[in-house]
């Protein structure tokens, strides 16, 4: 089988959702600005990890805030 044949084969490659995402994408995933997500993290209610000088949010961090938050919500 040649190289071309080969490649007509090949299943196409999936699509990979890094595990953390930039401010500003932690933003449009919240549905808030990204001035309003710095001062989440500031606050110690998103929680997110530096690499280097950037800031990253674990993807699931942004589903769990929204879980936290909602439980806050919804106490008498």
């Amino acid at each position: 089988m040649s190289a071309t044949q080969r490649r007509l084969v090949t299943p196409p490659a999936r699509s990979i959702e890094p595990l953390l995402v930039g401010v500003r994408e932690a933003a449009t995933l919240l549905g808030l600005g990204r001035d309003a997500t710095y001062q989440l993290i500031r606050d110690g209610r998103l929680r997110s990890v530096s690499v280097g000088r950037k800031r990253l949010i674990p993807r699931q961090e942004c589903q769990s805030f929204i879980e936290r938050e909602a439980g806050r919500d919804s106490r008498p």
